[in-house]
């Protein structure tokens, strides 16, 4: 922590050089117009997944000269970051003979010495026989990854899929799904020990190394979807009337802080999938 005159320094603003390309400009003003309201809708659903009442910000109750932030304080690595106080950017010692220890609190910053991605500090301080501590989170903001969801199903999703030795089942399943979906994106794994090609538009057909496995076929197909979501079908499944992608879209569009869903037996399954890395 330090004391300083000068405001916390803020990231200053991008400038582009000169000759360079603004692209909203090269895109017709309807359809930027569009293209904004579903940013907009991607960004709050972004909000929804990755924040909780756990990050609003919560003040000590004044039952004493301090009143300090207890929850949802946090601050990027190495960046000096104001205090807050009392809903404003210092932290306020309400005491009538304090003058100058109210100024100086003022200008009291946080800044992490050691670049950490994700940790978290804890702040104490002293005043007469008051004592307070408060928790600080050190991490890197989260940049949102938003998709630019389009008008149809196609924008939306990816039909994805592992195949090895049975290619009379992946050409059926094939053909249902261009029964239903003329130009929905279809990639497929396939580690065939003898591999044929598999005709189509918007067919991505990667042939891997022989007998790689389910796993590494899986993995191979869902890196090389740009869709926000992708259907994992095996190369046996056979779409019907009754295959509803736009339902699917439907309730996790309308429940973005789900991850998967998956229907096994005709029995409909929705979960959260387990951040690892921060066991959220």
């Amino acid at each position: 922590m330090k004391l300083s005159d000068d405001p916390p320094n803020s990231p200053e603003p991008c400038s582009c050089t000169k000759g360079s390309m603004i692209f909203k400009e090269r895109i017709p003003q309807d359809e930027l117009k569009e293209m904004a309201k579903r940013r907009a809708k991607e960004l709050q659903q972004h909000k929804v997944r990755t924040t909780s009442v756990l990050s609003e910000l919560l003040f000590a109750a004044p039952n004493s000269p301090l009143r300090y932030p207890i929850q949802g304080f946090t601050v990027q690595p190495l960046i000096a970051t104001s205090i807050p106080g009392d809903g404003r950017s210092k932290l306020t010692i309400e005491a009538n003979s304090l003058i100058k220890l109210n100024y100086m609190l003022a200008r009291v910053s946080y800044t992490s010495k050691i670049y950490h991605i994700h940790t978290g500090d804890l702040v104490y301080f002293k005043f007469e026989k008051h004592e307070a501590v408060f928790p600080i989170t050190i991490k890197q903001p989260q940049l949102p990854v938003l998709y630019d969801m389009g008008t149809d199903i196609n924008s939306h999703v990816t039909i994805t899929t592992k195949t090895f030795l049975r290619y009379p089942n992946l050409n059926t399943l094939i053909r249902s799904i261009r029964s239903f979906y003329s130009n929905i994106t279809i990639i497929i794994a396939d580690d065939s020990f003898e591999t044929q090609k598999i005709n189509g538009n918007n067919i991505q057909h990667y042939i891997m190394p022989p007998a790689q496995g389910w796993f590494t076929g899986r993995n191979l197909a869902i890196s090389q979807v740009t869709t926000k979501y992708f259907l994992w079908v095996d190369d046996d499944f056979v779409f019907t009337k009754d295959t509803k992608i736009e339902e699917l879209v439907r309730i996790m569009e309308a429940n973005p802080e789900l991850d998967v869903r998956f229907t096994p037996l005709g029995v409909e399954y929705y979960c959260h999938l387990l951040d690892v890395g921060t066991g959220k």
